[in-house]
């Protein structure tokens, strides 16, 4: 993939697949502000519904915990991923049958935004542990 100016590059994201909207709310402040912040945001449910439809994802989104042992004797379990830990057992046991665990991953980051004067964006990233 590649584009030498901003405009191609968005031609390369207008063929990419759409995701959940993006959507936005003023936030309310008890202080004087010059400009009251935004926070942008999409629906949890919408990301995570997205990624296990994602035909790329395909075959690669693990749906039952698993016991791993290193030998026919099961003396050493063997932990690779949360799906193979004893927690993801004990959960999975008390769902109804014919119902997927999905473990969330919730990641924040702070990051300057230098080109909009001396902004911060609060990032909050999800994903699955499936994956």
């Amino acid at each position: 993939l590649s584009f030498c100016n901003a405009q191609e590059l968005r031609k390369c994201l207008e063929i990419l697949p759409s995701g959940p909207q993006w959507k936005f709310m003023v936030v309310e402040v008890d202080f004087p502000i010059k400009q009251p912040p935004l926070l942008y945001f999409c629906d949890a449910i919408e990301c995570l519904q997205a990624l296990l439809s994602d035909p790329a994802l395909i075959g690669h989104i693990e749906c039952c915990p698993r016991k791993i042992f290193n030998s026919a004797e099961k003396i050493h379990q063997v932990y690779h991923d949360w799906l193979t830990g004893d927690h993801a057992w004990e959960l999975q046991s008390l769902l109804p049958p014919g119902v997927m665990l999905l473990g969330v991953i919730l990641l924040s980051d702070k990051t300057h935004m230098t080109t909009f004067g001396n902004c911060q964006a609060h990032l909050l990233l999800i994903s699955l542990a499936n994956i």
